[in-house]
């Protein structure tokens, strides 16, 4: 465990990046991946990538459980982690297909990342669209 951890933090995977004034949602990730010197670099960026977004995500749905439980109650909460849920095995199925399809070249070290980092930053757009049309969701 320590060892990964020493790994990962030398390769910057916990670094910060500038999101240039941008919401994690609205920043160009795939211009960022690709200007990546070295597949290795490349990985550890889409990571970077995704746990932004991963933060972003969960933060998003704090604040809709929240709104739901103080307007649409329990049953709205239960049907909203059920569509996340959903969302999640869906996800994962995508990242899988997209990343085996690649084999075990050096392509894949990239390929699993960056479909992850396309699939997630695509769900933060659609919680934030469900926001806009779900009426328990709207300030």
């Amino acid at each position: 465990m320590v060892c990964a951890l020493l790994v990962f933090g030398c390769l910057g995977l916990h670094a910060e990046v500038d999101l240039e004034g941008k919401l994690p949602e609205d920043f160009d990730w795939m211009k960022y991946v690709e200007v990546g010197e070295s597949t290795i670099d490349q990985r550890m960026r889409a990571l970077e990538g995704v746990n932004a977004l991963v933060r972003r995500m969960d933060g998003l749905c704090g604040e809709y459980r929240k709104l739901l439980e103080s307007r649409g109650g329990k049953n709205a909460i239960r049907v909203f982690d059920e569509m996340q849920a959903h969302w999640k095995r869906a996800s994962d199925a995508e990242v899988k297909l997209i990343g085996d399809s690649w084999g075990e070249g050096t392509g894949a070290k990239v390929a699993y990342p960056q479909a992850r980092l396309r699939s997630y930053l695509n769900r933060v757009k659609e919680l934030k669209e469900i926001a806009d049309l779900c009426l328990s969701l709207n300030e």
